[in-house]
């Protein structure tokens, strides 16, 4: 039996054809949200009625191949909204929150990894190599 503490498998990241560090993509779960009736939205919504945990919702957007920037723009945030009906919500819930922003963290970190590589690529220099 699965423990339900154990974390999802996070997906690797590197630049689309132009230029955006992006995850990975799954093409058949590429292809499922693309055609389905369901989008993102829905799903958020589900979410909240817990229907499905913020973990599973972190490893969708790395499947569905998101940028990392955006992925931290979804998931780094606690906005403080309000429903119609004047309810207080967050976007992203509490429970699963905290793992969220530290992948925020650690694919910000790779990003600029991958940036910093291009750029000594891209002049023909390493800082590795540099031994003065």
């Amino acid at each position: 039996m699965l423990n339900e503490d154990q974390q999802h498998p996070t997906q690797p990241i590197g630049f689309s054809a132009n230029d955006v560090i992006r995850f990975k993509a799954n093409g058949i779960v590429r292809f499922l949200v693309d055609h389905s009736s369901t989008d993102l939205n829905k799903l958020w919504l589900m979410l909240h009625q817990k229907q499905f945990t913020v973990e599973d919702m972190v490893q969708l957007y790395q499947l569905i191949g998101y940028s990392v920037h955006g992925f931290g723009e979804v998931f780094n945030k606690q906005e403080e909204k309000w429903d119609k009906d004047g309810k207080h919500y967050t976007l992203v819930p509490e429970k699963g929150y905290e793992r969220a922003v530290a992948l925020v963290e650690q694919f910000d970190a790779e990003a600029e990894k991958l940036w910093r590589a291009k750029q000594e690529f891209a002049s023909g220099t390493n800082a590795e190599d540099d031994c003065g």
